[in-house]
């Protein structure tokens, strides 16, 4: 192997091991801290947890296989091996961005049908509704599995994902349908509802100004702080998401209409090693961003170390 392959396995050991770390540790205490704090658990919230579930079992089980792999310079764990370890990124993956596309869908409703409730969804619609989505996406997971496409080691030789370069019909309907109902459709039904947010918002804004004080401006001016912060908060996720899984789309749509050899091995490696960026994301803004998880959180870290100064 010559040289400069050597020193992008590096960059690529460097990368998955720090999202192994990093993102076993990120996603591990927001997890904690809300599995500690139910009443923490607001509806908007338990699909934040969900995601770091999910996440946290990326950082933990599927980047692992692959950084062990970058140090061996080569897939060293045999076809099966291969094919869980795919399987595991595709549905990680997709379970974060259904996930904060309902939470999305779910806070537009909220605001835009009843300013009063402090959910559109009850827990247990919440629940059911997160159940359906990981159901969702294991069907696309799964596919690959079972004939409609295909697994397999790609880019440099140290991880697996799907094989985008096809010249099959069965593959590329699979592929018309995975790029709709996991990304395109996804994406538009965000941004409709951000856009959406953004107005109401923007007129409950204008109806603070008009008011003349008392319980109910108050009241207006609570509501719209905290829901001004929630929605730049899952703006950010949804942002930090596209960012991470952006060039890695680009590169897919362009082996599937121009075959592998249109992009280097280096290229598909890269950028689907910083497609799994996005375990660490969601979490970093949670800490960064809901200061009531924050501040449960550093109890929790305070209590962990009470002990050890007590002896």
């Amino acid at each position: 192997m010559s040289l400069s392959y050597t020193r992008w396995l590096f960059l690529v050991s460097f990368m998955e091991g720090f999202i192994c770390i990093v993102g076993a540790f990120l996603n591990g205490i927001v997890f904690l801290t809300f599995c500690k704090n139910p009443h923490l658990l607001t509806c908007q919230n338990m699909f934040i947890l969900s995601i770091t579930f999910s996440d946290l079992s990326m950082s933990l089980v599927a980047v692992p296989i692959a950084w062990a792999a970058s140090f061996r310079q080569k897939w060293p764990l045999g076809s099966t091996a291969c094919q869980i370890h795919a399987f595991l990124v595709f549905q990680f993956g997709l379970v974060a961005i259904t996930h904060l596309t309902a939470a999305t869908i779910e806070r537009y409703l909220t605001i835009s049908k009843s300013m009063t409730s402090s959910s559109f969804l009850s827990r247990h619609q919440t629940l059911f509704v997160i159940a359906i989505l990981w159901v969702y996406t294991l069907a696309f997971s799964v596919a690959p599995l079972i004939g409609l496409s295909r697994y397999d080691v790609h880019g440099l030789g140290v991880s697996c994902s799907i094989v985008w370069d096809t010249d099959n019909i069965t593959e590329y309907v699979y592929f018309s349908f995975l790029f709709l109902g996991c990304f395109i459709a996804p994406v538009c039904l965000i941004s409709f509802c951000n856009a959406s947010l953004l107005q109401i918002m923007r007129h409950l804004r204008i109806r603070m100004f008009n008011s003349h004080g008392g319980r109910i401006l108050k009241e207006m001016r609570r509501f719209y702080i905290h829901e001004k912060r929630a929605l730049i908060r899952f703006a950010i996720m949804v942002l930090a998401f596209l960012t991470a899984y952006g060039p890695y789309a680009v590169v897919s749509v362009i082996v599937i209409t121009c075959g592998s050899s249109a992009v280097h091995p280096v290229v598909v490696s890269m950028t689907a090693v910083f497609a799994k960026t996005s375990c660490l994301y969601n979490s970093l803004v949670n800490v960064l961003c809901y200061k009531r998880l924050r501040k449960e959180m550093f109890k929790l870290v305070l209590f962990w170390k009470q002990p050890l100064n007590s002896s």
